[in-house]
Parts: C-alpha cells; structure tokens; sequence
C-alpha cells in the first residue's frame, strides 16, 4: 500500500466506522439496537474483525467507541439481556 493511499485511508476511518455500525444496526433490525444482546454481539464482531486484519486502528477504535456508548446507555436504561 502506498503511503498517499494509506493517510487517505486514515482520513476515512471514522466514516467507515460509523457506516459499519450503521450496517449492524440495520441488519439487527435497527429498532432493538440499544438491546444488550445484540450490543454485545457487535462487539464481539468488531474484535474479530479487527484482530483479523479488517479494519485500520482508527476505524476500529471509532466504532468500539460508539457501540460501547450504546452499551453504557442500555445498561443505564436497563435495557433487556443480561
């Protein structure tokens, strides 16, 4: 990979989180996103696509970022599973 496609690469990690998540919630069903269970299990997608080489640091860290806020959050509002 070439240097100029790599730092343009880094400049699109936080969208490419985001639209990664965006990709989960929507194939969960989209309106049970905040449901523990299905948190839980992006997470652990997440993880595994990044320990397999899937996705740059940056991009992973962005969207651990967001789904462990979603997590927090349905944890707080009691959300179901756990």
């Amino acid at each position: 990979m070439s240097l100029l496609t790599e730092l343009f690469s880094l400049s699109l990690a936080p969208i490419r989180g985001v639209s990664w998540i965006a990709g989960r919630m929507f194939a969960n069903g989209g309106s049970d996103g905040d449901d523990l269970l299905r948190i839980q299990a992006d997470l652990r997608e997440l993880y595994c696509s990044y320990a397999k080489g899937r996705m740059a640091p940056e991009e992973f860290l962005s969207a651990e970022e967001q789904l462990l806020r979603r997590l927090e959050e349905a944890e707080r509002l009691g959300g179901g599973g756990g």
